[in-house]
């Protein structure tokens, strides 16, 4: 399968980076029309978006990767997989709960982290007040009225994920789904055992990035610093910064 094309006022042949980085440049405004999140996005199902679009992202998504090798990996992984291969789709919780993380406020992920690790380390205990608290009131954001103990938090927050990344969105991703070309399922039925493997290859890193950040040769001392800067913060950003940096990159 071959994708041709043609920018306006722009001379250089397509070998497929030009491709790519049209389809890319396409999923990142589908994440700030159609999604919700910030760092790891999910289908967003609003009154005032058109249901037809989804219908539309199914061929692009296939499309997108048979023609480019790309995979919009800032959709969550669990929505992003029961887009390819439907709700019949096996996930394992560790896998559910990562994207939720990233899909909290930093605010919320402290308040999780300090249960998570009281859960860790007093799996017997009741949470203290001020632990509780903050927890019900995160777990208001999302609808769940359980009242949690270090037991059962992990299944909680599965069960909140699923919500989430997969219930709540889930008519967007039928549509999604149904949209995929019928000659690109049997491909994507044989990756499903893959499918996270893939995800993971074609997620930004900071080593990804620094990479691609071939050396070239600087007009002036000036440019060289910057650039110097600009690796040093890469080194030193996470995996989820990354995301937001190249995020950034694309709007300018």
């Amino acid at each position: 399968m071959s994708l041709e094309m043609k920018l306006k006022e722009e001379l250089a042949v397509d070998l497929g980076g030009v491709s790519k980085d049209i389809v890319s440049g396409f999923w990142q405004e589908a994440y700030e029309r159609l999604f919700d999140g910030s760092i790891s996005f999910v289908s967003a199902v609003h009154p005032h978006i058109e249901f037809s679009l989804f219908e539309v992202l199914g061929e692009i998504l296939s499309h997108g990767y048979f023609c480019t090798g790309f995979l919009p990996t800032q959709i969550s992984f669990p929505t992003l997989a029961t887009m390819i291969l439907g709700c019949q789709v096996q996930i394992s919780p560790y896998i559910l709960l990562e994207p939720l993380f990233d899909y909290f406020s930093d605010e919320d992920r402290s308040v999780l982290s300090t249960a998570l690790q009281f859960s860790k380390d007093n799996p017997n205990m009741k949470f203290p007040s001020q632990i509780l608290d903050s927890l019900l009131n995160v777990f208001c954001h999302f609808q769940c009225l359980r009242v949690p103990d270090p037991l059962s938090l992990g299944l909680t927050l599965v069960d909140i994920d699923c919500f989430v990344f997969l219930t709540n969105p889930m008519s967007a991703i039928n549509a999604v789904n149904l949209a995929i070309p019928q000659s690109h399922v049997p491909f994507w039925k044989s990756m499903s055992s893959d499918l996270y493997k893939l995800y993971l290859a074609l997620t930004a890193t900071p080593f990804k990035v620094l990479s691609l950040l071939a050396e070239r040769t600087f007009f002036n001392a000036s440019q060289e610093t910057v650039f110097g800067y600009l690796q040093q913060f890469i080194e030193n950003i996470t995996k989820d910064q990354v995301k937001m940096f190249l995020q950034f990159c694309m709007q300018y």
